[in-house]
This record gives structure tokens, sequence and C-alpha cells, in this order.
């Protein structure tokens, strides 16, 4: 028997700790006396997740307007600052809806 089975105390504490470690490592590497703020503000911003608020904007936007409403420059913007699970979230949104591209 594993210790680190799924619902084992062990499992998620090494978990969270390997976070904890990774997530120092990062604003480490952003202390660095040869970053520039306006880079590790952008690197900062890069690690976060995209704000729901985001993907819901995008989303009505397509419920109000419809499917050309993806080529307004609005939410292009929005789309760009989406990350790889976000995209997927609106994908799979519009698929659902059954709008393909």
């Amino acid at each position: 028997m594993t210790l680190l089975t799924e619902h084992n105390p062990l499992r998620n504490k090494y978990e969270a700790d390997a976070k904890a470690a990774a997530r120092w490592r990062d604003l480490q590497r952003l202390m660095d006396d040869d970053l520039s703020l306006e880079r590790a503000y952008e690197q900062m911003m890069k690690a976060r997740p995209t704000p729901n608020v985001t993907i819901e904007a995008v989303k009505q936007a397509v419920r109000d307007r419809g499917v050309s409403a993806l080529d307004e420059k609005q939410t292009r913007d929005r789309l760009q600052r989406c990350d790889a699970a976000a995209i997927a979230e609106i994908d799979h949104w519009l698929l659902k809806r059954g709008i393909s591209g």
C-alpha cells in the first residue's frame, strides 16, 4: 500500500507543500535584481488563472450579439488575456451552443 493514495492526508500535505515550494521559487525569481518591475508584474499576471468574470464577459457578448461578437476588438482583447484552461472552457461552451469555428 502506498502512502500517497488519493484520500491520504499525507498526500494532500505533500501536494500543498510542493505547491508552496513552487510558489516560493517563483517569488524568489521575481526578486532578481536584473528583472524590471514591469517584467516582474507581467510574469505575476501570467501565472494567475483567468478571472471568471472575463470568461463570463465573452459568453455574454456571444449571447447578446451572436458569434460575430468574437470578431469585436473588446472580445478579442479579452480572449488574448485568457489562459489555456479558460480558452478550453469557452470552446466547450461554444460547441455546446452549436457554434464551431
